[in-house]
């Protein structure tokens, strides 16, 4: 009886293509990006490496994390939904999608710590099946549940080297974990049942380094950010019902190196266009030497990545005679990206967004709000359809004037 069942567990695994998720896709490379950027960037399509901000964090560029205004701490966390509707499938969750620290040191530089999710998974589905095994149909119920993901713990800080080129560095440890469960019940004479779990443990580390030029009166911004990582390592262990926990050696394998290219433009007092343009460059075996869920031939090779992002904002004039919507800040824009997972056609998504800001408490502390509707498809289209995807963002800037100098006079 022990053949059948780990026979069962097998077929149980290898048998998961088409099942319910919060995406198709999740399933595949690193899994789905999460919205680690800032709300405000997120409210413009995604746009704004070369966007300046003093109140809040701007954690897509270190070379912006200089100039503060104040010290302060923000956070923020997303609802999503995903909806197919040839499958009449509609998924949710929601998640933190981070925090960061920042404060000025100096006239010219800052410092920053923070906390962000890269890529997240999280999906569960049941399914019957049976298996010929010895000329008789043994019929089982399996329950499985993929749950994990990537993310980083940075520290970093920025330096105006003039009034119109600073820089900076950020250096971010990575971790992570993804795990699968499947338990399986055999539908027998002794009513067996049967455990699998597949742990994915990652660790390493990787540095940014930006850089950001002005024009004097810093109406036009240019930036540029390479994020840059060492090998990373992941470890597997298996546990299941019959026999001791096994763990694997650590495996290596490169990621990702990613080129950001962007600008920001004032051509109003308050009103300014921003767009960037991403380029992620991967190593064409990755998924031959990591993979979530299983390793399949058709799907081991990637490919390079793009993204484009383009955004606008309206910014508040300031005035004490302001009412509640002038004191307001209003974004718009669309965006474009790939995934790395290549089969056939690959991965792509693209939407448009929306997003508000209400400052608060003599301009210290912001409330962000950002939506964004995005349709992806893929490889699966043919047999599951687009997946159409509706995100709420909120984040939250509170500070106080600590550790900035004030000349006297």
């Amino acid at each position: 009886m022990k053949i059948i069942f780990r026979s069962l567990i097998i077929v149980a695994i290898f048998s998961l293509s088409g099942w319910a998720q919060i995406s198709n896709y999740a399933n595949y490379g690193f899994g789905i990006q999460s919205p680690s950027s800032s709300v405000r960037l997120l409210g413009m399509g995604n746009a704004g490496i070369a966007v300046r901000d003093s109140m809040s964090l701007n954690q897509s560029n270190p070379a912006l994390w200089q100039g503060f205004g104040s010290t302060s701490l923000q956070g923020q966390m997303y609802s999503t939904t995903v909806s197919v509707s040839e499958q009449d499938f509609l998924g949710g969750n929601t998640h933190f999608s981070g925090f960061s620290f920042k404060m000025p040191a100096g006239k010219r530089m800052g410092l920053t710590i923070g906390l962000a999710p890269i890529t997240r998974v999280h999906s569960k589905t049941a399914f019957s099946d049976s298996l010929n095994f010895q000329a008789d149909d043994v019929y089982y119920t399996s329950e499985i549940e993929l749950i994990g993901g990537l993310s980083e713990l940075y520290l970093g800080g920025g330096y105006r080297i003039s009034n119109c080129i600073s820089v900076g560095l950020k250096t971010s440890f990575l971790f992570g974990n993804y795990v699968v469960r499947n338990h399986t019940e055999i539908n027998s004479v002794t009513d067996l049942e049967s455990y699998y779990k597949r742990t994915l443990a990652i660790d390493g580390n990787k540095i940014s380094l930006g850089v950001l030029f002005s024009d004097r009166g810093q109406r036009f911004n240019v930036a540029a950010v390479l994020d840059k990582s060492s090998q990373l390592k992941y470890w597997t262990k298996i546990e299941n019902t019959y026999g001791p926990d096994t763990t694997r050696a650590a495996v290596k394998f490169d990621y990702p190196t990613n080129l950001t290219i962007g600008t920001s433009y004032k051509f109003a007092k308050t009103l300014a266009v921003n767009a960037d343009l991403r380029l992620g460059f991967y190593d064409g075996e990755v998924f031959k030497k990591f993979y979530i869920f299983q390793q399949i031939d058709s799907l081991s090779d990637s490919r390079n990545t793009i993204g484009f992002s383009l955004g606008i904002e309206k910014s508040p004039r300031h005035s004490l005679m302001n009412s509640f919507l002038q004191n307001l800040y209003y974004r718009g824009g669309v965006y474009y990206q790939t995934e790395p997972v290549y089969r056939n056609s690959g991965i792509a998504e693209y939407g448009v967004s929306a997003g508000v800001s209400v400052p608060f408490f003599n301009n210290l502390n912001r409330i962000d709000l950002a939506l964004t509707y995005g349709l992806r498809e893929g490889f699966l289209k043919q047999n599951i359809g687009l997946e159409k995807i509706f995100s709420m963002h909120i984040g939250i800037t509170t500070g106080e004037p600590w550790f900035r100098k004030y000349k006297r006079r």
